[in-house]
C-alpha cells in the first residue's frame, strides 16, 4: 500500500475517532435531547456525524494539497497552514450550525452549551480542534 492510500486512511481513522470522541462528549451534556430512545440509535447517529465530520476534514486535507500543490503539505507546519486549518474547519462549522440549529431546527443547544455569536463554542471549535489533531496524529504515525 502507498504511503499516499495510508496517510489518508490514517488522517479519515483519526478524524473519526477524534470526532466520535468530541460528538459522543458535546451530544451528552452540551445539546438538547435528540428524541433517541436506545443507545443503539445514539451510538448509530454519533457514528453517522462522525463520519460527516471525518470526510469535512478529509475536504481540507485536499483542499490543502490543492492550494500547497503536495500531498504531503502537513509535513512543515507553519503558521499559514494552521491558520488555514481552523479558519476553513471554523467557516465550515459556522455554516452547519446555522443551517442545523437556525434554518432547518434539528437540534438545539442546552443551557450548558456556551455560545458566541449565537453559534456554540464546543461545536465551533470541533473541527478545528480535531483537524489539527489528525493531522499531528498522521504525522507522528506516517511521517516521522
Amino acid at each position: 500500500m502507498s504511503k499516499q492510500i495510508k496517510t489518508i486512511i490514517g488522517f479519515s481513522l483519526c478524524g473519526f475517532f477524534l470526532n466520535f470522541f468530541w460528538e459522543t462528549w458535546h451530544g451528552i451534556y452540551l445539546y438538547q435531547e435528540h428524541g433517541i430512545s436506545s443507545i443503539k440509535e445514539y451510538v448509530s447517529m454519533i457514528g453517522y456525524v462522525s463520519s460527516v465530520d471525518a470526510f469535512l476534514l478529509l475536504v481540507i486535507f485536499v483542499v490543502g494539497m490543492l492550494i500547497w500543490k503536495n500531498f504531503f503539505w502537513f509535513q512543515n507546519m507553519n503558521q499559514q497552514k494552521y491558520w488555514y486549518i481552523v479558519v476553513f474547519a471554523m467557516v465550515i462549522a459556522v455554516a452547519i450550525e446555522i443551517k442545523g440549529v437556525y434554518m432547518l431546527h434539528q437540534w438545539s443547544y442546552n443551557e450548558l452549551m456556551p455560545i458566541v455569536f449565537g453559534i456554540g463554542i464546543s461545536p465551533l471549535l470541533q473541527l478545528a480542534v480535531t483537524g489539527l489533531l489528525s493531522v499531528w496524529l498522521i504525522q507522528k504515525i506516517y511521517i516521522e
